[in-house]
């Protein structure tokens, strides 16, 4: 399919991540993976902007990969990959062409 492509948004480690969705463009988000190297448990957020859109608690020293997630970023929003010290993770997906109606 022309205009789609599969893309890392954001790859972090003690941080937060931001990812501005290109004009012309709409980003899907498919999968968050995080590995939480905390002896506590931790949550890895994703946002868009400000507003969270989904948070999974973390145990200590486990990774998770979550599949299957359709997160829709539009066209000039941001996508923000939140983690807590000592957690690495990346956030992944479609970006496509916005087409108009």
């Amino acid at each position: 399919m022309a205009g789609l492509y599969s893309v890392r948004f954001a790859m972090g480690f003690n941080a937060i991540q931001d990812y501005t969705v290109p004009p012309g463009k709409r980003a899907i988000v498919k999968c968050v993976t995080a590995y939480n190297g905390n002896a506590s448990g931790r949550a890895v957020g994703v946002h868009i902007g400000v507003v969270p859109v989904f948070d999974q608690l973390i145990g200590p020293t486990q990774g998770v990969t979550i599949p299957n997630l359709h997160i829709v970023v539009n066209s000039g929003e941001t996508l923000r990959l939140v983690l807590s010290a000592s957690m690495s993770g990346q956030v992944s997906g479609y970006l496509l062409n916005e087409v108009s109606a």
